[in-house]
């Protein structure tokens, strides 16, 4: 299938953004069914550590920080005693 084909089955299916499916076409003369399940693969492994990264660190003061943890086990500790 031709780039343009790749990237207009990618995005109206769901598996991957408009970007992300010209990013992946960009280098590629030929693309197959293949290379749409290597892109939405490539797409879950992303959300995924954007996923991890939200459930590890918290807005403290406008930034990413771990601090509120520190904060919440000094609170629990202290309910705790």
């Amino acid at each position: 299938m031709t780039k343009g084909e790749f990237v207009l089955v990618c995005t109206l299916g769901g598996y991957c953004g408009k970007h992300a499916a010209e990013e992946y076409a960009k280098d590629r003369n030929e693309l197959t069914d293949d290379d749409i399940i290597e892109v939405y693969r490539q797409e879950q492994e992303k959300q995924s550590r954007i996923d991890a990264d939200r459930d590890r660190f918290g807005k403290y003061q406008g930034t990413k920080s771990t601090k509120r943890y520190y904060h919440r086990r000094i609170l629990t500790e202290r309910e705790g005693s």
